[in-house]
């Protein structure tokens, strides 16, 4: 009587096991659910939330505009803008480009303060 009663627990331990090897197995297979993707339209960092963020402090709007203005053109002057980031400031580069995008869109918004002069913009 003994066999039987071990036979039967044995069969059920082992049916046991492989229900459990085939619910691993199915959730080992199922791939891993893709990252939600930020809208398109949404710019991953708002230019003038990283302008507040890590230059108002220091620096007024108007005046990084009118230092992209001094430059010979528009390249000229988001190119040194993102230097002058790159060098003085304190930001990630998804802030730094951000705020250069920023400050290019409001050198056609704004316009030009009198008495400011290329010599103050840094421009040889």
């Amino acid at each position: 009587m003994t066999h039987v009663t071990v036979r039967r627990a044995l069969v059920a331990f082992s049916t046991g096991l492989l229900v459990l090897a085939f619910v691993f197995a199915l959730s080992v297979n199922r791939p891993a659910p893709a990252p939600a993707a930020a809208p398109a339209d949404v710019p991953a960092v708002d230019g003038r939330e990283a302008f507040d963020r890590h230059c108002a402090a220091c620096h007024d709007v108007d005046y990084v505009v009118e230092y992209l203005r001094a430059a010979p053109d528009a390249e000229a002057g988001r190119r040194a803008l993102a230097q002058l980031l790159e060098r003085h400031g304190d930001a990630p580069t998804a802030d730094n480009a951000a705020i250069v995008a920023f400050v290019s869109r409001q050198v056609s918004a704004n316009t030009s303060r009198k008495g400011f002069s290329i010599r103050q913009a840094g421009w040889p």
